[in-house]
Formats: structure tokens, C-alpha cells, sequence
């Protein structure tokens, strides 16, 4: 009579088995995170992009940047700008007036474009996106600032570059970076 060698695996192949499928499960996992994170820095950064556009249509119009943001006190209603107010975040909701309002209301970009970008890092839990924000540099440039969750050593060159082109020192104290999370930005000529 044969006796049957009883099969099966031993306990320590069960275990190697089950660190490598641990160890390929968590490194799909980072990529896939790395993936969304430069995801949503390219969105803002496009953002970025067709706001400065924006912004530079309205100001071929007008001969200057659009009002809103800090120190607007009056809501945008049925005019087609703000009546004050001069820089700061971009997005509707965060003044009582903002640049977005304007740009929003002369036809220059569409109705909620900030409201679907991925919020700034630094404030996770703002009721109002702050991922873009306008400032004037001078007489005849601005700025559009941006925010990235993980910005490349590229893209610090390049936010460093800009903001040498706009008069800002990138090695001192820049507000917009060191209080408010901005890690990009793009310097422009308006007039």
C-alpha cells in the first residue's frame, strides 16, 4: 500500500509570499500618490497659465490689471468689474470682490474655474481655494503666484527665475512664498 507524502506549502514560503506582496502593494501605492500629487501640480500650474492670460487680455483693454482681491468693499453685482481693491488671493469667495469676480464677469474665464483646482497645501481647509494670487510688481508687471505640493528642483528654478524677473529677491523674505504656500509663479508684462 502507498502512503501519500502529504503537499502543500511551508510556513516560511507563506511568509516570503506575502512580503513580496506587501513590499509590490506598497510601492504601487507611492507611485500612484506621486502620480496624483504631480497631477494636481499641473493643473494649478496650467491654471496658473490661462489666468495670466486672463489677466494679460483684460489688461490689453484696459491698460491695466483687473481690480479685486484685498481692500475691495463693494461685490462685483451685474458690473463687469470690481470697483476697488487691488491684489491678493484670486479666487471668488475669499473678498468681497475678487479678480476672479472680474475676469469671471468680463468674459476672460469661466464661471467656478478656481473652485475645481486642488487646494493650496497650506491651507487643506480653507472654505475658498488659494491655490492663485495677483500682485503687482511695479508699474507695468504682475505676478500670478501658484501653489504645488510638491514642487521639483525645476520648478523651484524656475519660481526663482520669475521672480527675479519680477524685482523680488528669491534669497530674502517673499511673503507670498513664505506666509502663503505659493511655490511657482509667473512674471508678466501688462503694459
Amino acid at each position: 500500500m502507498k502512503v501519500w507524502a502529504k503537499q502543500g506549502f511551508t510556513i516560511v514560503e507563506i511568509l516570503i509570499v506575502t512580503v513580496v506582496v506587501a513590499i509590490l502593494a506598497t510601492l504601487t501605492v507611492v507611485a500612484y500618490m506621486n502620480a496624483q500629487t504631480q497631477a494636481q501640480d499641473v493643473r494649478v500650474r496650467d491654471a496658473a497659465d490661462k489666468v495670466t492670460d486672463a489677466i494679460q487680455l483684460f489688461a490689453s483693454k484696459t491698460g491695466r490689471l483687473p481690480r479685486g482681491g484685498s481692500g475691495s468693499s463693494t461685490a462685483i453685482g451685474a458690473a463687469t468689474e470690481c470697483a476697488n481693491g487691488a491684489e491678493g488671493w484670486a479666487a471668488i469667495g475669499t473678498y468681497t470682490c475678487t479678480v476672479e469676480d472680474t475676469l469671471v464677469a468680463s468674459g476672460y474665464l469661466p464661471a467656478g474655474f478656481m473652485a475645481k483646482l486642488p487646494q493650496n497645501p497650506t491651507y487643506p481647509t480653507a472654505t475658498y481655494n488659494q491655490s492663485l494670487m495677483l500682485y503687482s510688481m511695479g508699474t507695468d508687471k504682475a505676478m500670478v503666484f501658484y501653489s504645488q505640493q510638491s514642487p521639483t528642483a525645476a520648478d523651484t528654478g524656475s519660481f526663482n527665475a520669475e521672480m527675479t524677473r519680477c524685482g523680488l529677491n528669491p534669497a530674502g523674505a517673499v511673503a507670498q512664498r513664505d506666509t502663503y504656500g505659493m511655490r511657482g509663479g509667473i512674471c508678466f508684462q501688462y503694459k
